[in-house]
């Protein structure tokens, strides 16, 4: 479905692929292992790994159903990074500002595992307007770990507004070189980042 209004988002449409990424309320899997709320990704489409660039912010949209109250983030890591100095994950509104956030996620980045990892936030956040909200993260390390994403997109495909206009980009990246996410998404046009990495919300 394309340019349909997300329900309670002022100036913010879905655009294809943002009714893909929900699942009912506490709905367990045995690949997260936590009861997952909503996903930027279809587990299924997650036929992908890279790994981010070092001490990069990326962002990745994910669509919010229902009012809901998030503990953290799960994602999947199919190989190891090395010497993570700092990494940080956090949940942005469709603004671009950033709500809660854990500043130091090296446990989960920096886990000699591979698999399905969580993050805590720092705090617990409720979530009362459903709409088009964002997953942030960054991680500085020698070598990242190589995270499960969907396949490239191609870079014309403006019905995935990849190459639309920049500020409604569903993949994006930005701030390099700041050692955390920062507390909104920065000022000017965003790099386009043509596939989401699997990140859910539990």
């Amino acid at each position: 479905i394309t340019g349909l209004a997300a329900p309670g988002a002022t100036g913010d449409a879905l655009r294809s692929g943002d009714f893909s990424n929900t699942v009912p309320p506490n709905f367990h899997t045995s690949a997260f292992g936590v009861p997952v709320l909503a996903w930027t990704v279809e587990p299924m489409n997650a036929g992908a790994a890279s790994g981010p660039v070092s001490n990069r912010t990326y962002w990745q949209a994910i669509y919010i159903p229902y009012a809901m109250t998030v503990t953290g983030a799960v994602f999947n890591i199919s190989t190891i990074g090395a010497s993570i100095t700092s990494s940080s994950i956090g949940l942005y509104d469709s603004s671009g500002t950033r709500l809660v956030q854990q500043s130091n996620a090296n446990t989960a980045f920096g886990s000699a595992l591979t698999g399905t990892l969580t993050v805590a936030f720092s705090t617990t956040y409720s979530i009362t307007t459903p709409g088009v909200y964002w997953i942030g993260f960054h991680v500085q390390a020698t070598t990242t770990p190589t995270l499960i994403r969907a396949q490239s997109a191609n870079s014309a495909a403006v019905n995935m507004n990849i190459a639309a206009t920049a500020g409604t980009l569903n993949f994006r990246s930005g701030y390099s070189g700041t050692g955390a996410i920062s507390a909104s998404f920065p000022a000017g046009t965003p790099t386009l980042d043509v596939g989401p990495w699997l990140f859910g919300l539990y």
